[in-house]
């Protein structure tokens, strides 16, 4: 019995002819199944506390903020129109 080349490649594609659906099986279910450990490292290793604290001190609003929006309106109640240019057009953004 002689090894060659030519008869290494006829039995390998032999070999591919045979299994060729299996080993497309086990090549995708095992790609996907390395995605899906990697990505589940990631979110797990995105769950822990690294002690960070920010540097943003938190905002609060004015006593002149909260007093404009105390004085806005829902939607329910009745606003006048406003005519801003001597009756020829009114806002069209009031209800």
């Amino acid at each position: 019995m002689q090894i060659s080349i030519a008869s290494i490649k006829q039995v390998f594609a032999k070999f591919l002819r045979r299994y060729h659906v299996i080993l497309f099986v086990v090549v995708v279910v095992g790609g996907l199944s390395g995605a899906i450990f990697l990505l589940n490292n990631v979110l797990i290793l995105s769950d822990q506390s690294n002690d960070y604290t920010s540097q943003i001190n938190k905002t609060t609003f004015d006593a002149d903020t909260i007093k404009k929006l105390k004085m806005l309106k829902t939607s329910g109640e009745q606003t006048s129109k406003l005519d801003l240019s001597g009756g020829r057009r009114i806002n069209p953004f009031i209800e």
